[in-house]
């Protein structure tokens, strides 16, 4: 069983690259999307702008099933 979570983590200000409003948690950075099991080993992380949506960037998380 694995689990995925997010959470957006504030920049300093003069840190231009890759960052977003999280408008809902009111955080400017970025968002750390992890997957891991169920005993709390990380399996993959991606980092992105806090903008982006949480089921989005849970996506390249995933294993592809095509």
């Amino acid at each position: 069983m694995a689990l995925v979570d997010a959470q957006s983590v504030k920049l300093a200000p003069r840190l231009g690259q890759q960052r977003g409003l999280d408008a809902h948690k009111r955080v400017n950075g970025r968002k750390r999307q992890v997957l891991c099991d169920t005993g709390g080993r990380i399996w993959r992380v991606v980092v992105r702008a806090a903008n982006g949506h949480d089921s989005r960037g849970a996506q390249p998380l995933l294993p592809d099933r095509s």
